[in-house]
C-alpha cells in the first residue's frame, strides 16, 4: 500500500513552488564524478531536533486535525482505507501462501486487515499530533467547514488528479534536463569565465525546472503514452487562466519561487565545486549569477504553465472562490504553515511506509529463497 502524508497533496500546482523550499533541509545528491575520479560524497544531513512530547498537545485541536487531514485528504479516512486494504489483500494472501502453503486465509486476513488498519489509524494519529501544533482550535475548525462545503471538496477531489498532470509535465521537464545534459560537454580549461559558468549552468537549470513543477514530491514517472497524450493539452479560457494567476498569487507562488532561488545558491556552488575542484571565484560568481538570472527568467513561464493547469480543472466560479479563500486570513495562514509542516509530516509518512513494507518485503524475500531463488 502507497504511504500517505497528509500535505502531499500540496504538490498541486498552486501549492508546488510554495513547498520546494522544504527541499531544502535535505542534502543533495552526490554529484557524478568525472571519469577515473571518484564520487563525491553525499553531504550529511544536519541532526534534526527533539520533536515535542505528543502527550502535551491540545486532544481537541488533535481531534480536530484528524478531522481535517481525512476531509483534506480523503483516502485516510478510514472507509477509503478499508478499500485499499481489501485491494490489496489478494496479493498479501499470495505471497503469505508462498512462505506457507497451509495458510489458515480466514485468519491471516482477519489479521493482517486490523494490523493494517491499526498501521493506519497511527499514521494519521501522529499527523495530527503534527498539525495541531501549526494551528489554533478555531483555524481547524475553520478548516474543517471549508473542507466540507463545495469548494472544498472540489479542492480535495481535483488535487489527485493536478499531481498527475503535474508528474507528466515533470516528466518532460526531466527528459529535457538529460537531453541538455548529453548535448553539454565538457569544460575545457582555456575557456573563458563567462563560458565556463554558462555551459556549467545548463543541466543544473533543467533540473531546477524540473524540481520547480513538482515542487519538493518525488513522483513515480508516469506511463510514455500518457505523456505523449498529455504533451499538447487543449487550449485554456484566457479569463480561467487570469484567474489562476490570482490563485497563485494568493498563495505567494512567486515570492517563495525568488526566496527558493536564494536558498539555493549556495548548494549549486558546492555542487559546481564538487564537479571542478578548481574552479576560480570568478568562475564561481559568474555562474551563480547565471544560474539565478535564467531561473528569475524562467519564472513566468512556469507559473503560466502552472496558472494553465489550474485553469484546466476548475471552473471560474471555483477559482474565484479558492483565491478568495487563500486571500482570507485562514487561508493565507495555511499558505504560511504548509512547508513548516511539511518538513515535520514527510518523514513521519515515509518511517510508516518503510514500516508497513518491511514485513511484506521480508516474507517475499523468504518465500523466494525458499523456491530456491539466490537473492
Amino acid at each position: 500500500m502507497k504511504q500517505r502524508t497528509f500535505f502531499a497533496p500540496l504538490s498541486a500546482p498552486f501549492f508546488a513552488v510554495a513547498l520546494a523550499a522544504a527541499a531544502l533541509a535535505a542534502p543533495l545528491p552526490a554529484t557524478p564524478a568525472p571519469p577515473g575520479k571518484p564520487p563525491q560524497a553525499m553531504q550529511s544531513a544536519p541532526a534534526r531536533p527533539a520533536l515535542p512530547d505528543p502527550a502535551k498537545d491540545d486532544p481537541a485541536k488533535v481531534a480536530a486535525a484528524k478531522e481535517f487531514i481525512q476531509l483534506y485528504h480523503p483516502s485516510m479516512n478510514a472507509l477509503n482505507v478499508t478499500v485499499q486494504i481489501q485491494r490489496f489483500m489478494p496479493m498479501f494472501v499470495a505471497r503469505a501462501k508462498q512462505d506457507n502453503p497451509k495458510l489458515d486465509v480466514k485468519k491471516f486476513t482477519h489479521e493482517k486487515r486490523i494490523e493494517l488498519m491499526q498501521k493506519a489509524a497511527d499514521n494519521l494519529d501522529r499527523q495530527a499530533h503534527v498539525v495541531s501544533r501549526h494551528f489554533t482550535l478555531a483555524e481547524l475548525k475553520g478548516l474543517i467547514g471549508f473542507f466540507r462545503n463545495s469548494l472544498g471538496a472540489r479542492l480535495a477531489a481535483e488535487t489527485p488528479k493536478i499531481q498527475r498532470e503535474l508528474m507528466i509535465l515533470n516528466r518532460q521537464a526531466r527528459m529535457a534536463a538529460i537531453a541538455a545534459r548529453a548535448k553539454a560537454t565538457r569544460v575545457q580549461s582555456d575557456e573563458d569565465d563567462e563560458a565556463q559558468a554558462a555551459q556549467m549552468m545548463k543541466p543544473i537549470a533543467a533540473a531546477f525546472a524540473a524540481a520547480m513543477l513538482l515542487g519538493t514530491a518525488v513522483q513515480a514517472a508516469p506511463p510514455p503514452q500518457a505523456v505523449a497524450s498529455a504533451a499538447k493539452p487543449p487550449p485554456a479560457d484566457p479569463a480561467k487562466i487570469a484567474l489562476g494567476v490570482q490563485l497563485l498569487e494568493a498563495t505567494h507562488a512567486k515570492a517563495n519561487a525568488l526566496a527558493y532561488i536564494d536558498l539555493m545558491m549556495p548548494s549549486l556552488a558546492n555542487s559546481l565545486k564538487a564537479r571542478k575542484a578548481d574552479v576560480s571565484p570568478a568562475v564561481l560568481g559568474k555562474f551563480q549569477q547565471s544560474v539565478k538570472a535564467q531561473m528569475i527568467a524562467g519564472l513566468p513561464h512556469l507559473l503560466d504553465l502552472q496558472a494553465r493547469v489550474l485553469a484546466r480543472h476548475y471552473s471560474t466560479d471555483e477559482l474565484k472562490g479558492l483565491a478568495a479563500f487563500y486571500k482570507s486570513k485562514l487561508g493565507q495562514r495555511m499558505v504560511e504553515e504548509t512547508p513548516k509542516v511539511l518538513k515535520e509530516t514527510v518523514p513521519i509518512g515515509q518511517a510508516w511506509g518503510r514500516e508497513t513494507s518491511q514485513d511484506a518485503i521480508e516474507k517475499a524475500l523468504a518465500a523466494l529463497r525458499k523456491q530456491g531463488v539466490k537473492i
